[in-house]
């Protein structure tokens, strides 16, 4: 059967289940559901993108931020290693990527960020929704949160949503890193559920039970 999963992003449905949500000032969107190879456009300023692009085994990826009539901004590279510690440049500073977004060993998530002289901390909200929070006792509303890709169904068949970055008021100057953290994070859970899903595929050829990928049906 030809697969009628659609690419399409649906401002509606990503407003559901935000009723928790602070009010989102600037809306960031992926143009590619893709986390290493995209352009990420932001609502109210056509002027303004960035841009992330990767070498062909994405071990380097920049992120630019791209302003018409100026000159393009490195926002971060980052160069992935296989056994030594994963490096990250910011601001012309090579460190270990550790060092500025902290995640737990063997875990993406909760991810601590240290920007500015602060901490913030990036968590799950939801199982497609990741927030990220100021480091204080009070703080139970994340200041900004990316909605990951994801389908639902639409008129009878499923649609993927592209990814997006809602920032309210008080993360509007922390665009840069939030984008940065995004791209670093977005990437790692996406290798995480490929291997996740390898792993539920492999059981399931073992046994003789489709994979959940071959199970996917249109509705109706």
């Amino acid at each position: 059967m030809e697969s009628q999963l659609t690419l399409i992003d649906i401002p509606e449905l990503r407003l559901a289940g935000s009723s928790s949500l602070p009010a989102a000032t600037t809306v960031l969107r992926f143009t590619r559901d893709c986390a290493h190879n995209t352009t990420i456009t932001v609502s109210g300023q056509p002027w303004t993108h960035y841009a992330i692009h990767s070498d062909r085994y994405v071990t380097t990826t920049h992120i630019t931020r791209v302003v018409q009539g100026s000159n393009p901004v490195s926002v971060g590279v980052v160069r992935r290693r296989s056994v030594l510690a994963d490096r990250l440049t910011v601001g012309g500073v090579d460190a270990k990527l550790n060092q500025w977004l902290k995640m737990p060993l063997l875990q993406n998530l909760p991810a601590t960020m240290h920007v500015r002289d602060a901490s913030y901390t990036w968590r799950l909200i939801s199982s497609s929704r990741v927030g990220i929070f100021a480091d204080v006792k009070s703080s139970t509303t994340p200041i900004a949160w990316l909605d990951r890709s994801r389908e639902e169904p639409v008129d009878g068949r499923y649609v993927s949503l592209l990814p997006s970055i809602s920032l309210s008021e008080v993360a509007e100057e922390l665009m840069d890193e939030i984008v940065l953290a995004v791209v670093i994070l977005e990437h790692r859970l996406r290798m995480t559920d490929k291997a996740r899903d390898t792993r539920v595929a492999a059981i399931g050829g073992a046994q003789g039970v489709p994979s959940i990928s071959s199970q996917a049906k249109v509705l109706g």
